[in-house]
């Protein structure tokens, strides 16, 4: 794997990821519970909280949270930019891409949407609107990057 398409991955992954975690901060900002998405997430995924009205949020749990949630975007981004650098040399393997991209989105709203039922309950900000949103916020962010990058788009 070339050192520029790990860069790119790197890149992209982190900018999906701040994209998501922005969103979050400010829903909770607005609600008056600034990080309670990523504390609530962190409690659940280390400390296997089970009732959200339980939650004490902590530094370490946030922070522990961002970097799993960091470290799966830049994965996510790193197989990305190494199907996209493929698919620089060959475009017919951009027809896959983006049936994988699509997949992918499929699935993650899907993941979200049985973690928002089961954490948050009547957590409201889970929506399906709201999931859509935070979504393509995410994934445009990413593709926006990834097309400024390629060889072809560019």
């Amino acid at each position: 794997m070339r050192r520029r398409t790990i860069v790119e991955g790197v890149m992209g992954g982190t900018i999906g990821a701040v994209a998501i975690a922005v969103w979050f901060l400010c829903i909770d900002v607005s609600m008056g519970q600034p990080f309670r998405t990523p504390a609530l997430l962190g409690a659940t995924l280390f400390e296997g909280l089970k009732d959200p009205a339980a939650l004490h949020p902590t530094v370490r749990v946030v922070l522990e949270y961002t970097l799993v949630h960091w470290v799966a975007f830049v994965a996510f981004g790193l197989v990305a930019a190494v199907l996209l650098a493929a698919a620089d040399r060959d475009p017919r393997l951009l027809f896959v891409v983006f049936m994988l991209f699509c997949c992918f989105e499929v699935f993650a709203l899907g993941l979200i949407s049985v973690l928002a039922e089961w954490l948050f309950g009547l957590w409201r900000p889970g929506s399906w609107p709201q999931r859509i949103e935070i979504r393509a916020c995410s994934s445009s962010c990413s593709c926006c990057f990834a097309a400024s990058r390629s060889s072809r788009w560019g």
